[in-house]
């Protein structure tokens, strides 16, 4: 037996003893902690050490340390719970000591403060637990960003400015007229019926305020890939969320059913030279998660060639960032040929989608699944703090009775109650939603566009190609 002072309880090594026996337990944890590293350290050859605690019975540390050690389990609290504790007793100490105080006061003022550091470790878990949820989709937000900015999928300035030319062209009356000496600036000008719509769809959106173009004025215009720049004086901000370009995508949805036929001709080394088809189709799918994936499929005229799904979709994105026209096409490409390449890759693209859908569908389910234990967990965790509020007090409200503090204990365990039950309503009309949307799972397709593409190296792009108007591809419907 070694019998030690609390000096004993940092900077000593006692791994051989496995029984440590508090003889004057202190009010912080921590202390009673640092006592137990003593043994309980590396080095220590015992399954399991033993720690004694004593007090005397019926006083105020006996029944401190009962609150604390069954109901909210201190000494397996984690550090930054341990802290929180030690300020909550500090506090109750300063009372009890302070102040003369009946037994049955006393017993109120630590069930009071037993139940508030119990209310913050119960907010404290929910809040670790969401962090982890929030986190993880956050990581695979994060890559699947960089995937997208590695692939080249996302919307650049200069997308923008080939997509909202390609429309305003083809509107007589609309201007689009670069500006000399300001890189991605152009003054844009709309018709008058044109702008009138487009008054008219900022007002249905709620956009009012966001972009001047709807008064039939020109206006200078930069086109830019953030969308928190700052304009300058007398310029309008033009980003991928801009209203133009919100109101261009709607018209187009809107617009005449029509087969979108291209031919483009593009100088690149990252593909094989050659001439291909190259389809893309838009597969949407909606349940409990709503999603796009873009579908692309590329066969070669020259050989029995297709290109996998990422070659395709490489081949794509090359011509959307430096196609040119293929003025020639019709004599270059024999029509058979085209047709034949075409119904290729309607066939590889119809069976992409069916296993996708397949894919989409087994995820929609194991979501729902995920989603709905989550929600039964956080339910359950929540009904067990709601209890266990309403119990203590109406278990105060019975030892006090008519009094003013049984009075509003009463009025306490009723609010408790009423919020459980406006809490149960929500999460009722929350499961009715998860059901709806996991048996609710639809897919479709629709057609984007269909490119015939001649590939040249880059080495010759000089000689066989003609940069007219960057971007710009012939429509051949």
């Amino acid at each position: 037996m070694l019998v030690c002072t609390d000096v004993a309880a940092e900077g000593v090594d006692l791994q051989f003893c496995r029984l440590v026996v508090n003889y004057d337990l202190p009010w912080n944890p921590m202390r009673i902690e640092q006592r137990i590293g003593r043994i309980d350290r590396i080095g220590q050859r015992s399954n399991r050490i033993l720690v004694w605690n004593f007090v005397h019975k019926e006083t105020i540390d006996a029944r401190i340390l009962t609150r604390l050690t069954n109901r909210i389990g201190v000494f397996e609290s984690t550090l930054g719970g341990t802290a929180e504790i030690l300020g909550e007793v500090r506090r109750l100490e300063d009372v009890l000591l302070s102040k003369r105080l009946t037994p049955a006061e006393e017993a109120r003022l630590i069930e009071e403060v037993a139940l508030a550091i119990e209310n913050a470790k119960r907010k404290q878990e929910e809040l670790e637990r969401e962090a982890i949820q929030l986190v993880a989709h956050g990581q695979q937000l994060l890559a699947q960003i960089e995937a997208a900015r590695g692939e080249g999928k996302t919307v650049t300035r200069h997308d923008l400015i080939r997509y909202v030319d390609g429309h305003l062209r083809s509107v007589q009356g609309c201007r689009f007229v670069a500006v000399r000496g300001e890189p991605d600036t152009f003054e844009i000008g709309l018709s008058p019926s044109l702008a009138a719509e487009f008054d008219e769809f900022i007002r249905k959106e709620n956009l009012v305020g966001k972009s001047g173009l709807g008064t039939g004025q020109t206006r200078r215009c930069r086109f830019t890939d953030r969308i928190t720049e700052k304009p300058k004086p007398g310029e309008e901000i033009v980003h991928r969320f801009h209203p133009i370009v919100r109101f261009l995508s709607h018209k187009a949805e809107d617009g005449e059913a029509h087969f979108p036929l291209y031919a483009s001709r593009v100088a690149t080394n990252g593909v094989a030279a050659g001439r291909y088809v190259l389809m893309a189709r838009l597969a949407s799918f909606s349940g409990v998660k709503e999603e796009e994936h873009l579908l692309v499929a590329a066969v070669s005229l020259d050989r029995d060639l297709s290109r996998d799904d990422r070659a395709a979709e490489t081949l794509l994105d090359t011509v959307r960032q430096s196609g040119v026209d293929w003025p020639t096409v019709a004599v270059d490409v024999a029509s058979e040929a085209g047709v034949a390449a075409v119904e290729r890759c309607e066939e590889f693209l119809r069976d992409r989608y069916r296993a996708l859908k397949d894919e989409k569908w087994r995820e929609n389910r194991d979501r729902a699944d995920v989603l709905s234990q989550l929600l039964e967990d956080h339910v359950r965790k929540k009904r067990e703090g709601f209890e266990k509020r309403i119990a203590s007090h109406e278990n105060f409200a019975s030892l006090y009775g008519n009094s003013p503090d049984g009075k509003r204990r009463k009025g306490l365990a009723n609010a408790e109650r009423k919020k459980l039950e406006d809490f149960l309503a929500r999460m009722e009309t929350r499961r009715a939603t998860l059901a709806r949307k996991s048996q609710s799972f639809s897919a479709e397709t629709r057609e984007i566009c269909v490119l015939l593409v001649d590939v040249v190296r880059e080495e010759v792009s000089g000689e066989g190609l003609e940069r007219a108007t960057e971007g710009r591809q012939a429509n051949l419907a």
